[in-house]
């Protein structure tokens, strides 16, 4: 996995969501993280897409990662 320009902390996340995922899946990196990264801004938080079922694979992640889970669904009204 390529994470130049990220920070070290960053990329030990990175690292960890690779390790947690089973093998070979693919994982990408989406919306503000990139934004950030093209702007060389902090990052504050991971977007991210998966295949298949993104919700439990996104429950695994975040309590493999002791981190917060918000998944994005498409009832949701930009604004709310």
């Amino acid at each position: 996995m390529n994470t130049i320009g990220f920070v070290a902390s960053i990329q030990q996340i990175l690292q960890r969501i690779l390790v947690t995922l089973p093998p070979k899946t693919p994982v990408y990196l989406v919306g503000g993280a990139v934004r950030d990264l093209l702007c060389s801004r902090p990052t504050h938080d991971l977007d991210l897409v998966v295949p298949g079922d993104a919700i439990r694979t996104g429950r695994r992640l975040a309590k493999a990662l002791d981190a917060a889970f918000y998944p994005w669904t498409q009832n949701v009204t930009p604004g709310d």
